[in-house]
């Protein structure tokens, strides 16, 4: 007897399914204007212009020299550059700029998770022995995660687009490490190829780390998966330990941003997910005994349990997205149940259960993620507003003093980018800014708030009162090196004339003023003796000195890898240097130390030996 072939079967596991997935990418690309990706045009965001300056950095001056870490003078009064901040898509944008240049590239890194997401969530779900037609369905009920309309937490388009691409490659990245986590026999490709995801996830972002380690550590319950996710975990962290040890050795130097930082329902459960929660919910009863699709579980719930047990350093939303996500792939699947079964009636019950998920997201997403997609990738140089940035950019070059620029976000949005006097150095390289975005990177993180505060409020007191606000600014700012002040708001230029700050440049929108700035380096306690500045850049100062014994404030930020020749050194107001020179020929040097060497040599011994395994691997394969 011939037994007839099942059909039904073979159309579920059918390659074809993957073109699916692929499709959603198509779509993405057309939503973000893939035809302004290469073009030439600083990124007009709020926080993708400030990324320019580090990773122009890391490109022009730390690469050419093998380094990852360095110091930058550009922001703040100097600030580590990638202590504190994710190197790896920085170091992809900068391997990128040597064949499309710095800007092209920022935008093409800026995609790269976006893009990776629909087969990162496909692989996942086939780790969890969905097949392939309810995996490429559910991929494509998923994708309308990233249409919500939450900004900065990450993952999404919109948090992308506002600067947070490197929460969304490691959030593709850690999706894929869990798929390889779930499908691997644990031999050793697959412990290199899971170690090398975890890496690349830590060297993208923290927050996805905590979360995929959370739900890999549950996998630690299954004998067979045990020995797999330690070596994992072990090997992932050698490869990234030259990021990791630096930034776990020298956390003392991290300023705390999102102490304290509230949690609600509202932002917990937004309303656009509501649409989503009902299938979710479905098919989490109808499945969840099904022992493959648990880890869905595991990631739905990590994104709700730690956004209400973490918080401190990092903004407990940003757990948020795999709540999220989770939802929106149970919705999926309960969607590709429906729309797979032979009943009709269960498929026109699917379609009512899938137009209110796609037509609710896609309405309310689509046209304004364009029009976002388009303002940013067009890019400053397109805007209205940049030949008054670019006329005021020509006048902060004369002038060898760093500039502040005023906290106005809806002004700053205006001309552009919410960060765009971070991009002061970029634009004019000689030009130092205090203001930065890598807020975290600054023990100036509180004093800066407080210039900004008093900045906002001086024009609204009483003309005495507010005189004297803006008089103390005005001395705060001169103590840090700054002689030179950006007001986007007209009645702080006018109150910064009254004190006597002098007007050289005025614009539509802008105006800058100039004041007499500290001398960046001066003796302590009143000595008078004369300072000689031979050399300043920013990893190397050399000045000449009567002083000698005598404390000297150097109006650069003090860090552990500061070595001095010549002179003691510590730590002083503002965070700046203190220098006591024990001769009057003082150098002072940012260098590396044993933390760096170290963290770099174990990386790459570990990569020397992974490379080493996986070649002995491909020798030993049959045939």
């Amino acid at each position: 007897m011939i037994v007839p072939p099942d059909t039904h079967n073979d159309r579920l596991n059918a390659r074809a399914w993957w073109l699916l997935p692929a499709a959603c990418v198509v779509a993405l690309l057309w939503l973000l204007h893939a035809e302004l990706l290469l073009t030439p045009t600083i990124p007009a965001s709020h926080d993708m212009t400030g990324h320019l300056v580090p990773i122009a950095e890391l490109a022009q001056r730390l690469l050419p020299a093998l380094r990852v870490h360095g110091w930058s003078a550009a922001w703040f009064a100097g600030f580590p550059l990638f202590y504190f901040y994710f190197p790896l898509p920085a170091l992809i944008a900068a391997s990128l700029g040597r064949m499309v240049g710095l800007t092209a590239a920022l935008k093409l890194t800026s995609v790269a998770g976006l893009v990776a997401f629909p087969f990162a969530v496909y692989a996942l779900l086939r780790a969890c022995r969905a097949s392939r037609a309810h995996a490429a369905i559910a991929t494509a009920v998923a994708g309308a995660f990233l249409l919500q309309s939450f900004w900065f937490l990450g993952g999404n388009i919109a948090s992308t687009v506002a600067g947070e691409f490197s929460y969304s490659i490691s959030f593709a990245l850690s999706l894929f490490y869990l798929a390889v986590l779930l499908r691997s026999s644990g031999r050793a490709g697959g412990v290199l190829a899971a170690a090398a995801l975890l890496a690349a996830v830590a060297l993208s972002h923290l927050v996805t780390t905590i979360v995929v380690v959370l739900i890999s550590a549950v996998l630690l319950l299954q004998a067979e998966k045990r020995r797999l996710v330690l070596l994992s975990w072990l090997v992932g962290f050698l490869l990234s330990a030259f990021w990791t040890l630096p930034f776990l050795l020298r956390r003392g130097e991290l300023a705390a941003v999102y102490t304290g930082a509230p949690r609600n329902f509202a932002e917990a459960m937004p309303l656009e997910l509501w649409a989503v929660a009902p299938a979710a919910g479905a098919a989490v009863f109808l499945l969840w005994r099904k022992a493959s699709l648990r880890p869905l579980l595991f990631v739905t719930a990590s994104g709700i349990a730690l956004y209400l047990l973490l918080g401190g350093v990092v903004y407990p939303g940003r757990f948020l997205p795999y709540w999220f996500l989770g939802l929106h792939m149970w919705a999926g699947l309960a969607v590709a149940g429906l729309l797979l079964t032979r009943q009709r009636r269960a498929v026109a019950f699917a379609v009512a259960l899938l137009l209110p998920i796609v037509l609710v997201q896609a309405i309310r997403g689509t046209a304004w993620l364009r029009q976002a997609s388009a303002a940013t990738y067009a890019g400053l140089e397109k805007g209205p507003a940049w030949p008054e940035v670019h006329a005021l950019v020509e006048q902060l070059q004369k002038d060898s003093g760093a500039v502040y620029w005023e906290d106005a976000p809806l002004q700053l949005s205006s001309l552009g980018s919410r960060h765009l006097g971070a991009v002061t150095p970029y634009l004019a390289p000689d030009v130092r800014v205090l203001n930065g975005l890598w807020i975290e990177s600054t023990q100036l993180h509180d004093e800066l708030l407080d210039i900004a505060r008093t900045v906002g409020a001086a024009p609204q007191l009483a003309p005495p009162e507010g005189e004297r606000h803006m008089r103390a600014v005005l001395a705060t700012l001169s103590d840090l090196g700054v002689s030179q002040f950006v007001a986007l708001n007209y009645a702080t230029a006018e109150l910064l004339a009254r004190v006597g700050a002098a007007p050289v440049h005025a614009s539509p929108h802008l105006a800058l003023f100039r004041f007499a700035a500290a001398p960046r380096i001066a003796v302590e306690a009143g000595a008078d003796a004369a300072v000689q500045i031979s050399e300043w850049s920013a990893e190397r100062i050399r000045f000449r000195t009567q002083a000698v014994g005598v404390p000297h404030l150097v109006r650069m930020s003090y860090f552990p890898n500061w070595r001095a020749e010549g002179a003691t050194i510590g730590r002083g107001r503002h965070s700046l240097m203190v220098v006591t020179p024990t001769r009057s020929d003082v150098v002072l040097r940012f260098a590396p130390t044993w933390v760096e060497r170290t963290s770099a040599i174990t990386s790459l011994a570990t990569l020397v030996a992974a490379i080493a395994v996986a070649l002995l691997l491909r020798r030993r394969k049959p045939g």
